[in-house]
C-alpha cells in the first residue's frame, strides 16, 4: 500500500526539496495543467491559414504552457505553441464529408502535461458579401447624351453568385445603373458643369443574401475648357466634302486611351477604347479638333487616305507623354508644318518609325525636339520629299536602327556630322534616293553598324571620303555606293582607308556594291582594293574598274 501511494504522488506532481538556509525543509508540488473540453464552429469555406480560435488551458502554478496536437492524422489543422488553432495552409473543410473533427491536444507546463479534447464543427458554407470599392469617374463631359455610359463598377461575389445593382442615393436623380453595373446618364437627364462640377451617389450591390454599399463620384468636365486647356492635343483638319468621315488613327498596341474629343462642330465625346475615333461632318470646312486626356499615340496609318490628306496642322501638343510616334503622320500629304508653340513630350517615346512617311509637303521645325529616349528611327523621313529641317541638335545616342531614315527625302541636306551613332547597328538604305544629301559624316563612329546595304544608293549628290570609318562590324555593303555621287578620288580614298585598318579590323567576305564607280589605278589603291580587301579578306567588289587619276 505504501509503494502504491508513492507511485500515485509521482504521477500527479513532482516533489522539490527546499534547502534554503535558515528555513525548514519543505516540499514544492508542480500541478499538471487543466485542459477543458472546447468546441469551435467554422463554415465550410473558412480560408486556409486563418485562425480558428485559441485553445484555453490553465495552470495552477502559473507556469508557461506549450500546446501541440496528438496524432492529427487528417493534416487539416495546426496548433501553434501558444495555443492558436489554424486551418492548415492549402487545406479545405467539407461539411458534406465530415461535420465534426475531434482533436487531441497536449498541453505541457515544462514539467508535466495533460491531454484535452477540442471539437471543430463544420457548418455549411457562409455566404460572403460582394467585394467592391468606391469609384471615381473623372472628366465626364457635360454634353454627355442621356443613356450614355459614364463608367462600369467593379464588383465580384466570392461564391460567384450573380449581382444586382441599385442606386439608393442620388440627390438629383441624374443617374441610372444597369444589371451589369454600368453607370449611365438617366433618360431625360443632362449634366451642367456650371450647376454642379461633381455628383456623388450611393450604389448597393447584392448577391441575394448580403449587400454592400459603395460611393460613386462623378466629376463633370466643362465643354468650354478643352480648347483652352494647355494640356489638350489640338489639330486642324481640312474637310473637303459634305458628309465626309474623319478618322483619327490610334495605336492598338496601347490600352491606355481615355480621353475627351471635341470635333470642333459642337460634337463632344468621351472615349475609353484604343479604336480609332471617327466622326462625320455635315458640312465641308476647316475644323479644329481637341483631344484631352490619355491619348498615348497618334497613328495615321490606321486611318484612311481622305483623313490622312485632311490633317494640315498641329496647333498644340499639350501635356500628353507620347508612348510612340510610329506612323504618326503617315501619308499626311498636306501637312506642311506645325504652328504649335510648345513641343511634344517624347520622354516615353522609343519609336519614331515611319513618322513622316510620304508626308511630301512637310518641312516643319523639329530642331528643338528632345529625342534622347528614341531607339527606333526606321524610315522617319522616308518619302518626305520636301523636308530639309535642321536636326543637328538631335540626341540620337540611344538609337540602334536608322534603316531608310532619309530614303527618298530628296530635299534633305542638313549638317548631321555631330550625331552620336555609336549604338546604331542598321544603316541600310539610310540615304537611298536622298538625291540632295552631301554632308561630311566621315566623323561618325560606326563601330557597331552591321548593315550598310544600299546606304547611299542613288544618293546622286553624295561625295565624301569615308575611309576613316571603323567598319569592323559590317555584315553587308551590297549596293552601298551604287549610282551615288561619289567621285573616283573619294571612292579610292575610302578603299585605301578601309584597307589600312589592319586585318583584325577588316571583316571578311563582304560584297561591296559600287557598280558605276571607278577606282584610281595608282599602286596604293590597287594594293588596297585587290591585294588586301579582295585578296586577304575575301571581298567581292562590284565597281566600274580602274581609271587613271594622276
Amino acid at each position: 500500500m505504501k509503494a502504491r501511494f508513492l507511485f500515485l504522488i509521482m504521477v500527479s506532481f513532482v516533489v522539490f526539496w527546499s534547502c534554503e538556509p535558515n528555513e525548514p525543509d519543505s516540499v514544492l508540488i508542480n500541478n499538471a495543467p487543466v485542459v477543458p473540453s472546447q468546441t469551435f464552429t467554422v463554415p465550410e469555406n473558412f480560408p486556409d491559414g486563418q485562425l480558428i480560435g485559441v485553445i484555453q488551458a490553465t495552470d495552477k502554478d502559473e507556469d508557461a504552457l506549450e500546446f501541440s496536437l496528438v496524432q492529427e492524422a487528417s493534416g487539416l489543422f495546426e496548433v501553434a505553441k501558444n495555443g492558436n488553432l489554424f486551418l492548415a495552409a492549402g487545406k479545405k473543410l467539407s461539411n458534406t464529408d465530415q461535420e465534426e473533427h475531434v482533436l487531441d491536444v497536449y498541453v505541457h507546463d515544462g514539467v508535466v502535461g495533460r491531454k484535452g479534447s477540442v471539437t471543430i464543427k463544420v457548418t455549411p458554407p457562409e455566404n460572403l458579401p460582394p467585394i467592391a470599392e468606391d469609384k471615381i469617374f473623372d472628366d465626364i463631359i457635360e454634353t454627355l447624351p442621356e443613356g450614355e455610359l459614364i463608367g462600369v463598377l467593379e464588383a465580384v461575389d466570392p461564391e460567384g453568385e450573380p449581382l444586382t445593382y441599385e442606386i439608393i442615393e442620388d440627390e438629383d436623380g441624374l443617374f441610372a445603373v444597369t444589371n451589369n453595373g454600368e453607370i449611365v446618364l438617366a433618360e431625360g437627364q443632362s449634366l451642367d458643369f456650371e450647376t454642379s462640377e461633381q455628383h456623388t451617389i450611393v450604389v448597393s450591390i447584392s448577391d441575394g443574401v448580403n449587400t454592400v454599399e459603395i460611393t460613386v463620384t462623378i466629376n463633370v468636365l466643362d465643354d468650354g475648357d478643352i480648347f483652352d486647356d494647355p494640356a489638350s492635343f489640338i489639330t486642324t483638319w481640312n474637310v473637303e466634302t459634305d458628309g465626309q468621315e474623319l478618322i483619327i488613327g490610334t495605336n492598338s498596341n496601347f490600352d491606355g486611351y481615355d480621353y475627351t474629343i471635341d470635333w470642333g462642330d459642337g460634337t463632344i465625346e468621351q472615349i475609353t477604347t484604343n479604336e480609332s475615333p471617327s466622326h462625320v461632318y455635315e458640312n465641308a470646312d476647316t475644323y479644329t479638333v481637341a483631344i484631352n486626356g490619355q491619348f498615348p499615340a497618334l497613328d495615321m496609318s490606321e486611318s484612311d487616305v481622305l483623313s490622312q490628306e485632311a490633317l494640315v496642322d498641329v496647333v498644340q501638343w499639350g501635356s500628353q507623354q507620347w508612348q510612340s510616334m510610329a506612323y504618326a503622320f503617315f501619308n499626311c500629304t498636306n501637312l506642311e508644318s506645325f504652328s504649335a508653340s510648345d513641343l511634344p513630350d517624347l520622354t516615353q517615346t522609343e519609336t519614331m518609325a515611319l513618322m513622316f512617311y510620304n508626308a511630301i509637303a512637310f518641312n516643319g521645325d523639329l530642331s528643338q525636339w528632345e529625342v534622347g529616349n528614341v531607339v527606333d528611327m526606321i524610315g522617319v523621313f522616308g518619302g518626305a520629299t520636301n523636308f530639309n529641317g535642321d536636326l543637328s541638335s538631335w540626341d540620337v545616342g540611344n538609337v540602334t536602327i536608322m534603316t531608310a531614315m532619309f530614303r527618298e527625302a530628296s530635299s534633305f541636306n542638313q549638317d548631321i556630322s555631330n550625331w552620336n551613332v555609336l549604338k546604331v547597328t542598321h544603316m541600310d538604305n539610310m540615304f537611298t534616293d536622298a538625291i540632295s544629301f552631301n554632308q561630311d559624316i566621315s566623323g561618325w563612329e560606326v563601330d557597331n553598324v552591321a548593315q550598310m546595304l544600299n546606304m547611299f544608293r542613288r544618293a546622286t549628290s553624295f561625295n565624301q571620303d569615308l575611309g576613316v570609318w571603323n567598319i569592323g562590324s559590317i555584315v553587308s555593303m551590297f549596293g552601298m555606293f551604287q549610282q551615288s555621287g561619289m567621285s573616283t578620288l573619294n571612292y579610292s580614298a575610302t578603299l585605301r582607308g578601309w584597307a589600312s585598318l589592319g586585318n583584325d579590323n577588316i571583316p571578311d567576305g563582304i560584297t561591296l556594291g559600287a557598280l558605276d564607280k571607278n577606282f584610281c589605278d595608282d599602286p596604293e589603291t590597287i594594293t588596297a582594293r585587290i591585294d588586301i580587301l579582295q585578296g586577304d579578306n575575301g571581298w567581292t567588289i562590284d565597281d566600274g574598274g580602274s581609271t587613271t587619276c594622276f
